[in-house]
């Protein structure tokens, strides 16, 4: 499953040339101009809309999985500690 904030971005259509992944810092793949939802509410509604879309190319991957979750629980702990 990917995490948009993270490893997947969807921003407006040539709002960015290049993207870099938060967890690994990868430049990302893009799609241009893809028209659909972007989140679970506008999925369900039936929604879409005009976008780029960035993904990590290693985002699968299993290291980069155990990373995102570390990466998280790190931001999370920071936020509860502060």
């Amino acid at each position: 499953m990917l995490h948009v904030g993270y490893e997947v971005f969807h921003p407006k259509p040539g709002q960015f040339e290049t993207l870099s992944c938060r967890v690994c810092n990868t430049e990302m793949d893009v799609r241009r101009d893809c028209y659909g939802p972007t989140g679970f509410a506008e999925a369900m509604s039936g929604g879409g809309h005009l976008h780029d879309s960035f993904t990590c190319p290693h985002a699968e991957k299993d290291w980069h999985v155990k990373v995102l979750r570390i990466y998280i629980w790190r931001q999370r702990r920071r936020i509860v500690t502060h």
